[in-house]
């Protein structure tokens, strides 16, 4: 008898920590992220507000995941170019990062903290490790993640035609602001 009073025990152990778990992740609740080009002749900028995003508080582990084709510009004529031309949304729909904090923090502790997030930028198919530097603060039910950071058009092989080389930068600046809180599953 005293077994099966351990088993039970042990089985309402397993779940309260598998609750717990869950209860680690948390997922987007908005976002911005948006590109600049200081080009020789003129600037783009873009912003997108649809990309998804996941921490895990246990382990450190951060995904995020933009899709292409909703950055949004001040013109379609330069969003088409975006798309079509440059990033070739149809053939790569997607840009993420996958990587890890250099070190956990737990929700309502944290202000105006730097973090590193080290992993793989994947954009136009290509794949390159980076070191971002974000800054994480607590809001009301969740977190603020903030970054900022260079992309070189080079190391992930979009090409500029010779006709735009000084319209667009060779390296783009990137911001990024995403809100977190309880991923809802």
């Amino acid at each position: 008898m005293k077994k099966i009073g351990n088993s039970y025990k042990l089985i309402i152990i397993l779940i309260i920590a598998n609750f717990n778990l869950e209860a680690q992740k948390i997922g987007i609740k908005s976002s911005k992220i948006s590109f600049f080009s200081d080009g020789l002749l003129e600037d783009i900028s873009a912003v997108s507000t649809e990309s998804q995003a996941i921490l895990n508080l246990v382990d450190g582990a951060f995904v995020l995941r933009i899709p292409i084709n909703s950055f949004d510009f001040p013109n379609q004529l330069m969003q088409e170019h975006f798309n079509e031309n440059y990033l070739e949304s149809e053939k790569f729909p997607t840009a993420t990062f996958k990587g890890k904090l250099n070190r956990i923090f737990q929700m309502g502790n944290i202000a105006n903290t730097s973090f590193e997030a080290s992993g793989e930028l994947m954009i136009h198919g290509i794949a390159q490790q980076r070191t971002i530097v974000i800054e994480i603060s607590d809001e009301k039910k969740g977190i603020k993640v903030q970054g900022k950071f260079d992309v070189a058009l080079i190391d992930h092989d979009i090409e500029i035609p010779s006709l735009l080389f000084q319209k667009i930068a060779e390296i783009i600046a990137v911001d990024i602001e995403i809100h977190l809180g309880e991923l809802k599953l």
